[in-house]
């Protein structure tokens, strides 16, 4: 007698990577599309009050520390961003380029996106004005340096709690396991609390905003005012920013002002971001192995899962990717499924 088994076998080859679907470069001065303090000292744009888990600082009335967007300090990559590319494929880091640096590391950065204009820009916090410091040097509201001070010394305390923000939605619609890249250029004290900057988001077109990443300290807490201490960072989103189409991103600094040390402060180098990307880390295909091709009345077919995700990001600090983005997939298989085996039974 011949009678036919059917058994479900899929097997399709799988290798998956966190792809690029949004990012943001500054290369064209931000577009309009985030929003900053609209007038030196204005208090326009202070962080939103009731963020759960964050510890507010506060502004100085007049002489705190804001954001701007130029070319002061920014990072040379060796390839374009790509959106729909890995972020394995994305451009990476060459060197830094900053206006106090010796060649080849001094401005102008000849790398930017694409056909945009140019010169390549960065989103920095920097000094209002020029204080008594040593620590400070540069020129206020243009360098990447944050004015800090010594009130043991007679200085006048800079305190600083300000935001920028996205002003417009990221669709990420049909996206799962969100990911944001970027380079960054940190100073801060070396623990993260004194001076530091955090990232935020929201899901309700910036009404409300939650903690992404808090007290985003130096790779390099000693050696921030040196001209390569640019790091590519990776930070994975909550759940709850899965197939939104109104996320947005804000980029938060802190300094209370007050140095013990010259330790606390990394050379008065403050917060630095370029070349932000968020990536997905989408649902694998299935993949599987069959235990044995030919099968007879009775035999048990066991199907081994081989679908594997293989979603590199950055790990703090060390520019290696890394899987932390892999995720335990279960499949159901049914009657329903639509491949199958078919084998040829003998006997009676």
């Amino acid at each position: 007698m011949r009678t036919t088994l059917m058994a479900l076998c899929m097997l399709c080859t799988l290798n998956t990577y966190s792809q690029v679907f949004w990012y943001e470069d500054f290369d064209d001065g931000g577009g309009g599309r985030w929003t900053i303090e609209n007038a030196l000292g204005s208090l326009t744009n202070p962080t939103p009050a009731g963020i759960t888990g964050l510890t507010y600082g506060v502004n100085d009335p007049v002489a705190h520390d804001n954001f701007i967007i130029n070319d002061q300090n920014t990072p040379e990559l060796d390839a374009d961003i790509v959106i729909g590319q890995s972020l394995q494929n994305q451009g990476q880091l060459v060197r830094g380029r900053h206006y106090d640096c010796v060649a080849p590391s001094n401005l102008p950065n000849p790398f930017i996106n694409g056909v945009q204009p140019g010169p390549n820009q960065s989103l920095h916090i920097t000094a209002y004005a020029c204080c008594a410091t040593l620590l400070y040097a540069g020129t206020p509201q243009s360098n990447a340096w944050n004015c800090i001070s010594d009130p043991d010394n007679g200085d006048v305390q800079t305190q600083t709690e300000q935001i920028a923000f996205l002003n417009q939605n990221i669709d990420a619609t049909g996206h799962c396991n969100l990911i944001l890249t970027a380079d960054f250029y940190l100073g801060g004290d070396s623990d993260g609390i004194k001076s530091h900057g955090t990232i935020l988001y929201s899901v309700d077109t910036g009404v409300t905003w939650e903690i992404l990443e808090d007290n985003l300290s130096s790779c390099s807490p000693f050696l921030a005012g040196t001209c390569n201490n640019w790091f590519r960072r990776s930070f994975a989103f909550p759940t709850n920013a899965n197939n939104q189409n109104d996320l947005r991103i804000a980029m938060r600094w802190y300094d209370d002002g007050d140095i013990d040390n010259t330790g606390d402060y990394a050379l008065g180098a403050s917060f630095n971001v370029d070349n932000i990307m968020i990536s997905s880390c989408e649902v694998p295909a299935v993949d599987f192995s069959i235990s044995q091709p030919t099968a007879c009345k009775g035999d048990v077919i066991l199907l081994n899962d081989l679908s594997t995700t293989d979603n590199g990001v950055y790990t703090n600090c060390t520019g290696i990717l890394s899987g932390v983005c892999d995720i335990a997939w279960q499949w159901d298989i049914d009657n329903g499924g639509l491949l199958s085996l078919e084998g040829t039974q003998h006997g009676r």
